[in-house]
């Protein structure tokens, strides 16, 4: 059967999104243009404080992409972290995967743990890491069984270019993605994920300098067991890079409390109302202690 090349390039398969197979998102394209009217209804959650940023999307519609969810994290000069849960019940859905559609142009290839995408006339460089929870990713360009690797610069145009996709097994309940332009996250790896039913998710990152976890909750607090550690933290979003010497930087958005004995960390603020925080290195106590009930953490000190 032919290829009907206008329904691939505005469905999900040319996209960096989840497919699955024989459905669409916002439903089936029919001639040109979608139905004005459609049964999907996307609830978004978004919170920034400049350098830490957070976007979490969730589809409700009729059809089998009902209660996917995909959350981005973005941590500035850093990385993105992509965090997908696609729906529970995909028992009659023949194949699912996740797309990540390159530019012409592009070399790619796999390493271990990832993928390198490079440029060699501008010396672009971007590292995919990936959770254990999907399958290595093929690679395709230009490819017609199945149906893949194609960009479309201009209407009625087509052109080969690499795209990644990353199969996704039937149960699988979520997976991760680390994606940086940063020479210190190259190499990175996704050594734990852990995902809860009400969309919290727990990372850790492996770097060359040590390790990052990252917490994020939407509904309300946990306790979460890492490392023979036990994190309880109140709040969204919580970042935490770990170098030698040990717990080293922290930001957090919407948050109250946080407890991390095993690092010499219990910090709760003044007050029931979420607030942002941020602690690193340089910060001392007078910065922080005002707007704090109680505060214990390894790097602070007192400006003489």
């Amino acid at each position: 059967e032919p290829c009907n090349w206008h329904r691939y390039f505005v469905g999900p398969e040319a996209h960096n999104v989840l497919t699955l197979a024989g459905g669409d998102p916002l439903g089936v394209a029919v001639g040109d243009f979608r139905p004005a009217e459609s049964p999907v209804h996307v609830h978004t959650l978004q919170l920034s404080d400049g350098v830490l940023s957070l976007i979490d999307a969730r589809l409700y519609s009729d059809n089998v992409y009902d209660g996917c969810a995909r959350v981005v994290v973005h941590v500035a000069d850093a990385f993105w972290l992509l965090l997908d849960t696609p729906p529970h019940d995909r028992q009659d859905i023949a194949a699912a995967w996740y797309g990540f559609q390159c530019d012409r142009g592009l070399d790619v290839h796999t390493a271990d743990g990832g993928v390198c995408i490079t440029k060699s006339d501008d010396a672009l460089d971007v590292w995919i890491a990936h959770s254990d929870a999907v399958h290595s990713p093929q690679i395709f360009c230009g490819a017609t069984e199945p149906v893949a690797g194609w960009v479309s610069p201009r209407y009625g145009e087509r052109v080969a270019a690499p795209q990644l996709r990353f199969d996704v097994p039937a149960d699988a309940m979520a997976a991760a993605f680390l994606v940086s332009l940063h020479a210190d996250y190259a190499q990175a790896r996704i050594v734990r994920h852990l995902q809860q039913n009400d969309g919290a998710h727990l990372v850790v990152l492996e770097t060359r300098d040590g390790e990052e976890w990252l917490v994020y909750q939407p509904v309300k607090c946990k306790a979460w067991q890492l490392h023979d550690a036990t994190l309880s933290f109140d709040g969204v979003l919580l970042w935490m890079r770990f170098g030698s010497s040990g717990l080293a930087e922290l930001r957090w958005l919407g948050g109250t409390a946080l407890s991390l004995p095993a690092y010499a960390v219990d910090i709760v603020l003044r007050g029931d109302k979420p607030a942002d925080l941020a602690i690193g290195p340089q910060t001392t106590a007078d910065e922080i202690a005002p707007s704090c009930a109680r505060l214990q953490w390894p790097f602070c000190h007192r400006r003489d």
